[in-house]
């Protein structure tokens, strides 16, 4: 009964909406309600009953012989316009299902297979015919939907989350799901998804190279959310931060976890002049990301809600909340309130206030490039509070003069998606800053407190621009640094530096730094710096060296090939006790018109570790057709304190076209040597060729290959091909051949023990033919054959060898323009059981006006099985609804 009433409820669904389509169209004419860009849809209903008799015990399992049988498919798109000022945009297939599965699960993210990750260009072959698949909807599901006004954003498919008006809980997420966004005065922007994945961070200083892995790999294609961030040595405050666009900050490979920055990555400039003990500022880079998809089963409900009104047209009031589940924590929760004033000639003020409850994400930290990480440990049952406050007011009627301050305390265990925090942290401070056309004088003061540790920072700097070519810097710093168990630290550092500018482009730099007075526990900080840079027509060099209680030295050189093109060199050494040495050697150029290089040798020795890692990219248009591409990476590292590790990973495209042949190529080849060594093995291909309007040849290649303890492999390969003689329009012929061959496929549920997966040869040969005899008479045939092998444990059992017979005979016949009848034979035979299946089917189809047509039908189906001697008999009816829009 449950199926009946899906099958109706589907059935009225359908009619309504086409209805309401039509409906919408007369009143289109009328009021201009709603105006239509594009529509085109389709809708296949299918509902049977089989009354079955005798033992069924071997097929009470299967969907094809329940008493009740219902299926469906549901699939359209539409783009237009309500009430001329609302543009929608829908587009929904949700595939074949049964009626009462047929519309859940629609917020299920789809999964990438490993070949989509390695493939970013992803070609959809279309079987037998010219027709090519273009998308113009971003959803990663079965369905996407967006509602546009200029008051009105409202979306249901992928899209970047950003709730930045709070500083304290600013998220940046990649997500699949609901989102509507108002602004009108009073703005909200409200969300709604479900995971389907784990959501993880990493953070890696930046390490001089353009070479980085990330903790975990196979990740979720276009989760991650990277930034650089520059923070203060001493204080970990962000100083400076920017977001980073794919293509063109960084590739990232979604298979390996590797991201490869541009090497002409621009970063912030170091805001001090001084270099004491705690080093200069620090370059890092967070990534957000996704891994790990998981079953639809889990039902985890993340939603948020950022809302802003504004008081006046200055002074607005904002408030936060999130909720978000994890499969194996508690849910986490952070919410918060802001007031914000904003007059950009003048005063800028804000409060923000954030209380987070549990973990949102677990954090990981890297200094070596990714391949170590250490894990950020949080109590995941904290709830905590965070301060923040700013001030910002211009004192002149000239804008010269500029007095800002700040306040900020967070509680540990506060986490949110800019920070995270395992002691407490106070922190606070002000800055006076003039500027005039060729001077600046600045002083500012922090203080920060985390944990138990204190830090007192004063600073008094003046800059001087001479000439137009030669400037002036006096830095002046005391800092005091309170650890318990410690006596105080204290420093009181100057330093006097100077830049000069060259009309021909070279540059000439140097600063002295003195330590005037220091505290006995506190270390001395006298250095000599001098370096500058030369430039003649395409050759560069630079150089640089310190003196005194910090002593290293920097070379530098590179040639220019072209405006965008450099080969580069450089070579840094730090001398002392805690000794180390940097070389990299790279290119990043286009060679020619058709040849682009990126490569990067970089060597860090030092202590306690050797680090050796190699980039090399290729592109090379070899002729207009045809374009080559090769990549490989190399990371070797030593280190004295745990194993040693190293990874090669090597990569490969070929993309060819030629008139009406097109073939897509891409494989990757991974080594990870350690004491446990892993190696992986992927390919992927794609060919397509139009012989002439008659002819069509398609084929797909997918492998991969893993091994470890076990192996992992599978490979399937498919060759299509399609012939409609243009002499004669009565006849046409499809064939496809499939070879798979599958043992514990790679993208499985890792949590299964190794072997508990079935495995798979087989081919699979398939021919269809389709013949007019004349206007009122149809014939098709099908002749299907599969060979195969399987086992149910991959390592345990033996193969079972399996041989199947399909022969499917169908004749139509036209009786009139609007009703067709037909008769089908079927025949299914199974070597290995002795298994066969025969059985006819008779029905009618009727067309009607409004592009449906209503089949009806009644299959007669007779099944022995000689071993067992059990036999049933299935008779039923069914019914097939078929519309179109």
């Amino acid at each position: 009964m449950k199926k009946e009433m899906s099958f109706l409820l589907v059935l009225i669904m359908i009619f309504i909406f086409s209805s309401s389509l039509t409906a919408a169209e007369k009143v289109t004419k009328e009021d201009n309600f709603y105006e239509s860009d594009f529509f085109v849809g389709f809708a296949e209903l299918f509902f049977g009953e089989n009354n079955l008799t005798g033992n069924i015990e071997l097929i009470e399992d299967s969907d094809t012989f329940e008493e009740n049988v219902d299926m469906g498919r549901v699939n359209f798109y539409l783009r237009g316009k309500i009430k001329g000022k609302y543009l929608i945009t829908a587009w929904l297939d949700t595939e074949e299902e049964s009626l009462d599965e047929i519309f859940k699960n629609l917020d299920e993210r789809k999964q990438n297979t490993p070949f989509e990750k390695i493939d970013a260009e992803k070609y959809y072959p279309v079987y037998g015919d010219d027709s090519q698949v273009v998308s113009e909807t971003n959803t990663a599901g079965k369905l996407y939907l967006k509602l546009e006004s200029e008051e009105l954003n409202a979306i249901w498919g992928n899209y970047k989350l950003n709730y930045d008006n709070n500083k304290l809980i600013n998220l940046r997420k990649n997500i699949y799901g609901a989102n509507i966004d108002y602004d009108n005065g009073f703005d909200f922007n409200t969300f709604w998804y479900q995971p389907f994945s784990t959501q993880t961070r990493d953070e890696l200083e930046l390490t001089g190279g353009i070479l980085y892995y990330l903790r975990q790999d196979d990740l979720i294609a276009g989760s991650e959310d990277i930034k650089l961030e520059l923070r203060d040595s001493s204080t970990d405050r962000v100083l400076e931060s920017r977001n980073l666009v794919a293509g063109e900050d960084y590739e990232i490979n979604y298979l390996q976890g590797r991201i490869t920055l541009k090497s002409k990555l621009n970063l912030f400039d170091d805001q001090s002049l001084i270099d004491d003990q705690d080093g200069s500022d620090k370059y890092y880079m967070v990534v957000d990301y996704q891994y790990d998809y998981l079953s639809s089963d889990i039902d985890q409900n993340n939603y948020g809600l950022q809302t802003k009104y504004d008081l006046t047209d200055q002074l607005y009031l904002g408030a936060n909340y999130i909720e978000e589940s994890r499969e194996d924590s508690d849910k986490y929760k952070i919410y918060g309130l802001n007031l914000v004033y904003q007059n950009p000639e003048s005063t800028e003020f804000r409060i923000d206030y954030a209380e987070s409850e549990n973990i949102t994400a677990e954090k990981y930290f890297s200094d070596d490039g990714g391949i170590t990480y250490r894990k950020i440990n949080l109590n995941n049952d904290d709830q905590a509070q965070a301060w923040n406050f700013e001030y910002s007011k211009v004192l002149t009627a000239a804008e010269n003069l500029e007095f800002n301050t700040f306040y900020s305390n967070k509680e540990a265990g506060f986490n949110s998606g800019s920070q995270y925090l395992e002691k407490d942290k106070e922190n606070y401070g002000l800055a006076l800053i003039q500027e005039k056309e060729r001077k600046e004088n600045e002083f500012s003061y922090e203080k920060d407190i985390s944990g138990e540790n204190e830090t007192d920072i004063y600073n008094l700097r003046f800059w001087r621009k001479q000439t137009e070519q030669r400037s002036y810097e006096l830095e002046l710093e005391n800092k005091v640094k309170k650890e318990a168990d410690k006596e105080d630290e204290k420093t009181l550092n100057a330093a006097l530096g100077f830049d000069h500018q060259f009309d021909s482009g070279n540059k000439i730099y140097g600063s002295q730094q003195f330590t005037l007075d220091k505290s006995e526990e506190a270390e001395r900080n006298n250095i000599t710096t001098l370096g500058g840079e030369i430039k003649r027509e395409k050759w560069r060099y630079s150089a640089e060296a310190s003196a005194g209680d910090q002593e290293n030295i920097l070379l530098g050189a590179g040639y220019m090939l072209n405006p965008d093109s450099e080969i580069y060199t450089n070579y840094e050494r730090e001398f002392g006790d805690d000794f180390s040495t940097e070389t990299t050697f790279g290119a990043n150029t286009a060679v020619s018109d058709k040849t682009t290089i990126t490569a990067e040798h970089r060597i860090v020795d030092d202590e306690d570790e050797n680090k050796q890692s190699n980039v090399i990219g290729l592109d090379y248009l070899a002729s207009n057709n045809l374009t080559l591409s090769f990549d490989y990476t190399r990371s070797d590292v030593e280190k004295a304190d745990s194993e040693d590790f190293k990874r090669d990973i090597v990569g490969g495209a070929l993309t060819y076209t030629e008139n009406n042949f097109r073939s897509s190529n891409r494989i990757e080849y991974r080594v990870d040597d350690k004491s446990e060594k892993f190696e992986q093995l992927v390919l992927k291909s794609n060919s397509r060729w139009k012989y002439n309007e008659e002819f069509n040849y398609l084929s797909e290649i997918e492998y991969s290959k893993e091994k470890e303890d076990g192996e992992d492999r599978f490979f399937e390969g498919t060759i299509g091909m399609a012939y409609r003689p243009i002499n004669n329009t009565k006849l046409n012929y499809l064939f496809k051949y499939t070879y798979l061959d599958q043992k514990n496929y790679l993208n499985l549920d890792t949590g299964r023990e190794l072997g508990d997966y079935a495995a798979e040869k087989s081919q699979i040969l398939a021919l269809d033919l389709i013949y007019d005899l004349n206007k009122k008479w149809q014939l098709t045939e099908k002749i299907a054959y599969k060979n195969s092998e399987v086992k149910l444990n991959s390592i345990n059992d033996s193969w079972a060898r399996s041989e199947t017979y399909l022969w499917a005979n169908k004749i139509d016949y036209a009786l009139r323009e609007d009703l067709n009848l037909f008769a089908e034979y079927r025949i299914l035979e199974n070597k290995l059981a002795a298994d066969r299946r025969d059985g006819f089917l008779l029905g009618a189809y009727k067309g009607f006006n409004n592009n449906t047509k209503v089949g009806i039908g009644y299959n007669f189906t007779d099944f022995n099985d000689d071993l067992t001697n059990l036999s049933y008999e299935a008779k039923g009816w069914f019914i097939n609804l078929i519309k179109a829009w």
